[in-house]
């Protein structure tokens, strides 16, 4: 975490009732959780995109073959 956001969240968390023990526990936890939520969004934009890029690799793999085999 660097130093700017530590410290605007050490001055946040008191405001909303949150003391900096209670913060440093929930950070990691919070990090994870959004981490994974991150994580699990992607999948189906990643698949989805290596899903439409299969076809042009075999493409391009198909054209490298033939021009080094001269056809």
């Amino acid at each position: 975490m660097s130093a700017k956001l530590f410290e605007c969240l050490t001055k946040t968390a008191p405001k909303q009732g949150i003391n900096k023990s209670e913060f440093h526990q929930a950070a990691p936890s919070s990090l994870y959780d959004v981490m994974v939520q991150g994580y699990v969004e992607m999948s189906s934009i990643n698949l989805l995109l290596a899903t439409e890029s299969i076809a042009v690799e075999y493409e391009a793999e198909s054209i490298v073959e033939r021009a080094v085999s001269g056809g």
